[in-house]
């Protein structure tokens, strides 16, 4: 397998997507389309005599020439492909700094602390206000999806598409495609499809591999999902990631399974049939022994 090409990081990239408010995942004529007009607005403004003292046409002139930048690059796909390989290594590094991503930062940072108090209505509303003011944001679309789950689970699914939509490749975005469609409406063939896409991207991969075993669980199948753990754990046994993702989602099978108990006095009932029972008490057991036992 062909090793993934280095992304050397622009020190000096300009989120345009941000800047602009550009739908990252919208198609190239589009975004033409709307940094034109973007820059039809810019012309209008340097030919109005209002506009004629220096040191604001000085501003529309620097104005002009990034919006003229940012068009010689969207509307050509190789020069497209290879700014946004920068624009998510930037990023992922932590180097981007232009207005528009430092105010979708601190709407970030304040969304974040509202998901953390459980407070999923309000993360909902400035996650949509931050999309709108300053852009595409793949964490912004992250919590809005998640805050969705947890007070509407049919937003939700919505809400991934929207993600999805905007950051094609995310891992993230094609991950909750994957157990959003499993957990709401127990819809095989569109998380087949999210799965698909993730073999698509990041073949051999972990998350490919958790999303396949994920579905094998959902569908009961844990004869399936046992020897594909064991297949990852044998080629990758230094992989503590995926040990304790998989021994997770087991355990989360199992809260599902087995989670209504009856008390009667000292009596303990279990209201689950045999048959869930015995699919629990495999699992995790699986669970304990992926978690804890290296050879496994």
């Amino acid at each position: 397998m062909a090793k993934a090409k280095k992304v050397k990081v622009d020190p000096n990239i300009i989120d345009y997507y941000a800047l602009y408010n550009l739908t990252r995942g919208a198609d190239s004529k589009t975004l033409v389309s709307q940094l034109r007009k973007k820059q039809g607005e810019i012309k209008q403004m340097m030919s109005c005599s209002a506009t004629g003292s220096e040191s604001v046409m000085e501003e529309l002139l620097k104005q002009d020439k990034l919006v003229t930048a940012a068009i010689r690059i969207f509307k050509n796909q190789e020069k497209l492909e290879e700014y946004n390989a920068q624009l998510d290594a930037a990023i992922a590094n932590g180097t981007l700094n232009t207005e528009a991503q430092e105010a979708a930062q601190s709407a970030l940072d304040e969304i974040e602390s509202l998901f953390l108090k459980g407070n999923y209505n309000a993360v909902i509303k400035k996650c949509r206000t931050a999309i709108n003011e300053n852009g595409a944001n793949a964490k912004l679309y992250n919590f809005l999806a998640q805050s969705y789950y947890m007070v509407d689970q049919g937003s939700a699914l919505a809400a991934v598409d929207e993600f999805v939509k905007a950051f094609p490749k995310d891992a993230d975005a094609l991950d909750m495609g994957v157990r959003y469609n499993i957990l709401v409406h127990n819809d095989m063939d569109k998380a087949q499809d999210y799965l698909n896409r993730i073999h698509e991207y990041y073949t051999d991969s972990a998350l490919a591999a958790i999303d396949q075993i994920y579905i094998h669980l959902a569908q009961r199948n844990t004869e399936m999902a046992f020897k594909e753990i064991d297949a990852f754990v044998s080629a990758n046994p230094s992989n503590q990631d995926f040990r304790k993702n998989i021994a997770y989602d087991m355990i989360g099978f199992c809260s599902k399974l087995y989670a209504c108990v009856d008390y009667e006095g000292d009596e303990i009932a279990f209201l689950t049939s045999d048959e869930d029972y015995q699919l629990c008490k495999a699992m995790a057991e699986k669970a304990a022994a992926v978690y804890y036992d290296p050879k496994v």
